[in-house]
């Protein structure tokens, strides 16, 4: 009888971008965040494998030069991720995704009485120690980062 192997095979790319560890689930919340949606480059999407660090992930690989990738904005969305550039099918720099101390003009503050959403003055965060939770500099507002953040909307 023959054994049957459980490991999954998932083709390399030439070159393009790897984005390993994401938390279970957020593959797609990232997939829709790049808009590979109109993108006519080959991606693959791995939801919810096995890890041996992690218990379960998402990979999100992408083929192609033109992937224009914000690092903060993806950290914001799965902190820890990791991203690889691969060149000639070989990874030239490898990004660990963290969470910066403060956040600039990138989130919105959901809080709806905040000045923020009612004048023209820049969205100011600061994390908060040992969490991955900011608060609003105006309101003090707490958002932690794994119920989602708005994104302010960039003019690209």
């Amino acid at each position: 009888m023959k054994t049957v192997s459980k490991e999954l095979k998932i083709k390399g790319i030439k070159n393009g971008i790897v984005i390993d560890h994401i938390k279970p689930g957020l593959c797609f919340k990232i997939f829709n965040h790049l808009k590979l949606e109109k993108s006519s480059n080959t991606i693959m999407v791995i939801s919810n494998i096995d890890s041996s660090s992690r218990g379960r992930k998402d990979i999100l690989k992408v083929e192609g030069d033109d992937i224009k990738v914000n690092y903060l904005e993806l950290a914001l969305i799965s902190p820890n991720a990791s991203l690889d550039i691969i060149k000639d099918e070989q990874i030239v720099e490898k990004v660990r995704l963290t969470l910066p101390d403060k956040i600039e003009g990138v989130i919105k503050c959901p809080n709806k009485r905040c000045i923020t959403n009612d004048e023209e003055c820049k969205n100011i965060f600061t994390k908060l120690k040992d969490r991955e939770s900011y608060t609003c500099k105006y309101c003090d507002h707490i958002i932690d980062v794994d119920r989602g953040v708005i994104f302010i909307e960039s003019e690209d």
